[in-house]
């Protein structure tokens, strides 16, 4: 072997003249060395051609049934085009709940703009969120995307930061598109990202990975469940147009079970498949069963729902996994941030650090700056990982914590609003939680509003377990926000509950005070012999030494009254006006007076009737009692009307629909407004009673009450 070979042009014949040295080439030759003669012409060095790069083509096949996401999509072309022409690197972090589908999108789309990146694509399943296997290193991540680049193993640093030095520098010039799916963190995206422009890289987690936001420039797409137009497309996809829509009734069912998760419908879809001759009312029946709903919806193996929840659930920090299952007692639609903090026993600020981990990881959502809700089908898991992992006597307390929150704030509304007709004001159990507290009635009347779907479930929750004391406390505390809004059949419910917490304690007072609130529902209702039913019921276990007997007497009353039955009624009205004068409570005296405008006027004495109204207003607005009030000044019209002295009747129905209307009594301010208009209709009046029962109309179908139906005919016979 010769290790400096000496190549030169040559002169002259003879071997043993040496020529000048023109080039220096230094090397390692093996073989037999032949000197040359004269050599004419240059030396050319000749390299064996290189391999062609290979492109790699990675992306997974696009799945058959594909709800069409127009606007995902055309976000994510509108990315890319506008990116495109800037010459910038582009970055995309799409996230959401598992199952809703995030994968299938960002594969359905690279597929349709994968001719616009000619070097190919690279596809990583990260493994974020496997129920089979680890995260996946990112290193293990960098080795198999050199690997795709035509790296040779034994030329992949061994370091992780040598490695993304590498794939950057092969990225470099290149127009690729980057994977990178079902990420766990940041850290674990940002060493695959390419240095320079002319890549996309499109991420997908069940995290919202914001660091890629706020450092590295991502846009940020988060996925919603399915509308239900699409969830229908979907089923339909699988199971054929026909049979979705020959079973429309239970299609939508099982859009309501599954909410909307792309998941869970495929699930339902492939149950179907495999029994093509059941209906699909029977899938329902099964599904629509929150205990069984996930067993229903798992198909084996790692595929189904439960699967997939459950590493999303395992990968939360202990804090946030145990708010997770105590999420599972929740049965409201949404909760405030203030409910939160008590379920968990945490301050504030320590429940929204909680809470802001799970929103990360989209297993709850926020919903506006104090509100959090969580999907049905995760709420359904959560609950089975409160009954697996959470000890049972913390289930309880932590339920305790949330219905003293309710009760505690519930009373302190009321209590702002009704103190001086509340003669009985039951104390509340020992607690440590504080009631929220307003600075105004409305924000109140507000809350009382907002949180109405989770006070009625929690009544029932704390029923069924063995919280009584709370169980019924709290429906008395609502009785007033339940007349004020019409809200009837939460009234029934949960008022029906409470008397049978209170007898499963023995109270009798606590029983007594429901049986009236219940008879002031049948009241409201017109059902009057309802009414009369209860409320003697109620009187049966209470006597005239409680301070409220005296009111029970006169509501007794008013029920005959509406009956036309005076002479029934006009001994309790006595009886009840004598009891609350000796007690001097000027809001027992004005409800007995204005039930002697009813009995006066019923009698057809319209001057008594008139002064007994206007002396019951008075002493209503001594104590402040406005919902008595806008009754008495209603009654009071009613009275004029059937006089038929319409002016004045028209004047009273005007000042008691403003009345109503200013504490928020929409249905009776409706009432009041559909008083006017017969009033001014009878004045000859047509304009003015025309636009008064188109305002009523509208407040009462807002309402939702059945007397829009009799407005209309009002209207018809103009």
């Amino acid at each position: 072997m010769i290790n400096n070979v000496w190549l030169g042009r040559m002169s002259g014949a003879g071997a043993g003249e040496d020529a000048a040295v023109s080039n220096d080439v230094s090397g390692s030759v093996s073989g037999h060395v032949v000197q040359a003669g004269q050599i004419h012409g240059d030396v050319h060095f000749h390299q064996p051609h290189a391999p062609a790069r290979s492109i790699p083509r990675q992306l997974p096949p696009r799945l058959r049934h594909f709800v069409d996401r127009g606007v995902e999509q055309d976000a994510l072309t509108t990315l890319l085009n506008g990116g495109s022409a800037a010459g910038l690197v582009l970055l995309s972090m799409i996230d959401g709940v598992a199952g809703v589908g995030k994968s299938s999108l960002v594969v359905h789309w690279a597929h349709h703009v994968r001719n616009r990146f000619p070097d190919g694509e690279l596809y990583v399943n990260l493994r974020g969120f496997d129920p089979a296997a680890e995260p996946m290193p990112t290193a293990d991540a960098l080795r198999d995307f050199l690997l795709a680049l035509d790296v040779a193993h034994d030329m992949i640093p061994v370091d992780p930061g040598n490695r993304a030095s590498m794939l950057r520098s092969l990225l470099h010039g290149r127009r690729m598109l980057l994977v990178l799916d079902n990420a766990r963190s940041t850290a674990q995206v940002r060493p695959l990202l390419p240095g320079c422009d002319g890549c996309l890289v499109l991420v997908t987690s069940r995290n919202r990975l914001d660091d890629l936001v706020m450092s590295e420039g991502a846009s940020r797409i988060s996925l919603e469940v399915l509308p239900h137009d699409q969830a229908r497309d979907l089923l339909a996809g699988h199971l054929g147009a026909d049979r979705v829509s020959s079973e429309s009734a239970a299609v939508d069912a099982l859009i309501t079970c599954c909410a909307g998760l792309p998941l869970a419908l495929s699930m339902v879809a492939f149950r179907a498949v495999q029994m093509p001759g059941v209906p699909l009312a029977e899938l329902v029946e099964e599904v629509g069963d929150e205990q069984e709903r996930l067993n229903a919806l798992d198909i084996g193996g790692e595929t189904g729902v439960r699967a997939v929840f459950s590493w999303s659930y395992r990968s939360l920090p202990q804090e946030a996994a145990r708010l997770f299952r105590l999420f599972g007692l929740l049965r409201g639609p949404h909760v405030a941030l203030d409910a939160v903090a008590a379920l968990a026993g945490l301050p504030r600020t320590a429940a929204r650090r909680v809470l802001r981990d799970l929103v990360q990881a989209h297993l709850v959502e926020q919903r506006g700056s104090d509100r959090y809700e969580m999907h049905d089908l995760l709420r359904s898991y959560a609950a089975e990982c409160a009954a697996r992992d959470e000890d049972a006597a913390e289930r309880i307390t932590a339920l305790r914590r949330l219905v003293d929150h309710y009760l505690r704030t519930s009373r302190g509304v009321e209590r702002s609003l009704t103190s001086h007709s509340r003669l009985f004001v039951p104390e509340p159990p020992d607690s440590e939680i504080r009631a929220k507290e307003f600075d105004t009635s409305d924000a109140g009347i507000e809350w009382w509003d907002a949180e109405r779907a989770n006070l009625v479930a929690v009544v029932e929750q704390a029923a069924a377990e063995g919280l009584h004391e709370h169980a019924w406390q709290l429906p008395y505390s609502l009785m007033y926000y339940f007349n004020l809004r019409r809200h009837t059949d939460d009234w029934s419910r949960s008022f029906n509950i409470a008397v049978r917490s209170a007898r499963e304690l023995g109270d009798r007072r606590a029983e007594g005070h429901l049986l009236e609130d219940l008879a002031g529902l049948h009241y409201s209702l017109q059902q009057y012999e309802e009414a009369i039913e209860k409320r003697a019921a109620a009187l049966s276990l209470l006597d005239d030494t409680d301070p409220f007997y005296g009111m029970m007497l006169i509501s007794h009353a008013y029920a005959h009254l509406r009956l036309g039955d005076f002479d029934s009624a006009e001994e309790p009205l006595h009886r009840g006006f004598r009891l609350r004068a000796a007690a001097g409570d000027a809001n027992g005296m004005g409800y007995a007076r204005a039930g002697f405008g009813l009995l006066h006027s019923g009698r057809g004495d319209i001057d008594e009737a008139l002064t007994a109204f206007d002396e019951a207003v008075a002493l209503y607005r001594r104590v402040g009692e406005q919902w008595g009030e806008g009754f008495v000044l209603n009654n009071r019209g009613d009275a004029c009307l059937t006089a038929g002295r319409f002016a004045e009747a028209a004047a009273t129905f005007r000042k008691a629909a403003e009345h109503r209307r200013a504490i928020g009594h929409r249905h009776g301010a409706a009432t009041s407004l559909r008083g006017l208009g017969t009033a001014l209709s009878a004045a000859g009046d047509v304009d003015g009673a025309r636009n008064a029962w188109q305002e009523a109309l509208q407040a009462f179908e807002k309402c939702g009450a059945a007397e829009a139906e009799a407005v209309r005919a009002d209207l018809g016979q103009l």
